[in-house]
């Protein structure tokens, strides 16, 4: 039994301890899961904390960018309160110079580039004119004061224009045959042109987005520019700070803020402004530049100062075919570099002088004919389509009442006498009064030229009777000018042409009488082409020499085949 019980014993021994070992043994196991509970709670700690340092990382960098921007925004607000104060004192120093000029009473120095004169004005150049928004088309241009014929409104720069060299350029690179015309070449050099004035609006786009790039004088540039250039887009209903003269002028005086949805004009909408409101060639039109431009070298002189330019202010002028107001383009002279009448980068560029062609009185609309206003009303119209209305002035109006009555005579052959001929037989018999008959003759004035002109060829003799007759057809012709279309160069050409044919009966007079009444008629000729060349281009100091040389420049211009190519100043 001894044996039996010690092995007992050592069992109850060994079951004691291994109980004491199981319970160790719980308790390790009861100690690694609080551990492990312990860590688990750390490493939901440790993440939670990473979680908040990423959170207050993105927070910190959103407002180190915040930072970044609120810096970038104040230094842009230092820069621009800096620009504003030099634009204030430069607007009140132009304000004052310009409220401070007189009225401009000679332009020559912009005509005749070739006398070393200065200019006696500062440019922009602004008269006695104002913007209305209660015009009868919404906005325009009215006279602040009673204006004489003859008297300068405005002379402005534009604010845009296409290089000339440059549309030749392209012109020359992309016709399909560099030797011979075809029509099609006359859009392809307005497409040329226009496409150059889109890229710099792109160009000036660009600056205004890209701001913080861009240097002072470059942003300020950009906004007076494009400013002018949006400001032709508003309605009548706009703000009135768009219509602000300096606005339109590109002054900066008063410059547009352009939002940020602002700084980009989609090409068709642009391109849709520039052919309503540029102004193109002046003299010849793009179908005989791309002519001359084909049948010439392309190292030969251009002959052409501008091409087509972007005039917001006078884009205000609303449209008539009687205008009371008349445009010339002329060159800032090349002596102004070094003075501070003009920038320096505006030598050597196109102007717009633009003159009262007859008298304006106060409050009246200032208008004048965005086409030719040499032709019958049926073709005027058409060639308005491209600006979206009809035109409905008084001249129109009293055109359609009795252009009924001259057309048959128009479609009907009569192989006996010539075309004008025919007309003036028309309007003797139609019983109109004399104020339509002037308006329709001025319809068909570039026909009446052209019989005036093929007359004076087929008369080897020019015998008395026949340049008394073509005198008598060119006077009236005179007169129906005067009365609607002042001072334009059709009407210049006539007024040459009555000098011409007044001459031809002096030189073929055969006694003292006749002389003496020729010679009052060569007096009275020459006092219509003064007064109307000192309506043209103003009163040009009413120095005689420099309207003589005006009225000489005009003659070979007008009245000699290629009389154009062979001056050396480009204006008419």
């Amino acid at each position: 039994m001894e044996p039996t019980r010690e092995k007992l014993e050592s069992a109850k021994a060994l079951s004691k301890s291994t109980s004491e070992a199981l319970s160790k043994a719980e308790q390790r196991a009861s100690a690694a899961r609080l551990r492990f509970d312990e860590a688990r709670l750390e490493l939901e700690r440790a993440e939670a904390d990473l979680q908040r340092v990423k959170n207050e990382s993105t927070a910190a960098e959103v407002q180190l960018k915040s930072a970044e921007e609120e810096h970038s925004r104040r230094l842009a607000q230092v820069r621009n309160i800096k620009s504003e104060k030099e634009r204030e004192a430069t607007s009140e120093s132009r304000g004052k110079d310009r409220r401070a000029q007189p009225a401009v009473r000679d332009v020559s120095p912009l005509l005749f580039d070739d006398d070393g004169r200065r200019l006696p004005f500062s440019l922009p150049y602004i008269g006695p004119i104002s913007i209305s928004t209660s015009v009868v088309h919404g906005r325009g241009l009215v006279a602040s004061r009673d204006i004489e014929a003859g008297e300068c409104l405005f002379i402005t720069r534009p604010v845009l224009s296409a290089n000339v060299p440059q549309s030749r350029e392209c012109f020359n690179r992309h016709s399909r045959c560099p030797t011979r015309y075809e029509p099609s070449y006359a859009g392809e050099l307005e497409g040329y042109a226009e496409d150059t004035l889109l890229d710099e609006l792109t160009c000036l786009s660009n600056i205004l987005e890209d701001e913080e790039l861009q240097t002072c004088e470059n942003l300020d540039m950009a906004r007076r520019i494009f400013g002018a250039f949006r400001a032709q887009m508003c309605s009548s209903d706009s703000a009135p700070a768009v219509h602000e003269m300096d606005v339109l002028l590109a002054t900066g005086d008063h410059p547009v803020n352009l939002d940020t949805s602002e700084h980009y004009i989609e090409d068709e909408e642009a391109l849709g402004i520039i052919r309503r409101n540029a102004f193109g060639p002046d003299f010849h039109n793009f179908d005989a530049i791309a002519r001359r431009w084909t049948q010439t070298w392309p190292q030969e002189e251009c002959f052409y100062n501008r091409i087509l330019g972007v005039y917001p202010l006078a884009a205000m002028i609303n449209h008539s075919c009687c205008p009371n107001a008349i445009r010339v383009f002329g060159t800032v002279p090349k002596s102004e570099i070094g003075t501070t009448v003009i920038d320096e980068e505006c030598t050597g560029k196109d102007v717009m002088i633009v003159h009262a062609s007859t008298k304006i009185s106060r409050g009246e609309e200032i208008v004048w004919s965005y086409i030719p206003p040499c032709g019958p009303v049926q073709r005027r119209r058409h060639m308005l389509k491209k600006y979206g209305f009809v035109c409905e002035c008084t001249r129109c109006a009293k055109e359609l009442e009795v252009a009924d009555k001259l057309i048959p005579t128009l479609e009907t052959p009569d192989d006996q006498k010539p075309l004008i001929e025919r007309i003036e037989l028309a309007l003797s018999n139609s019983g109109m009064p004399n104020e339509c008959q002037r308006l329709l003759r001025v319809g068909y004035s570039t026909m009446y030229i052209d019989y005036f002109n093929a007359a004076l060829r087929n008369m080897p003799n020019k015998n008395e009777r026949g340049v008394s007759d073509l005198l008598k057809l060119a006077t009236q012709l005179h007169f129906s000018f005067v009365q609607c279309n002042n001072a334009c160069t059709e009407h210049i050409s006539i007024l040459h042409l009555c000098y011409e044919l007044v001459s031809i009966t002096h030189m073929n007079a055969k006694d003292g009488g006749e002389r003496t009444k020729t010679t009052n008629l060569i007096r009275f000729w020459t006092e219509q082409l003064k007064r109307a060349h000192m309506v043209r281009y103003g009163e040009l100091g009413h120095n005689l020499e420099l309207v003589r040389k005006a009225m000489k420049h005009t003659q070979l211009v007008l009245r000699s085949d290629g009389g154009f190519f062979r001056v050396g100043c480009k204006f008419i």
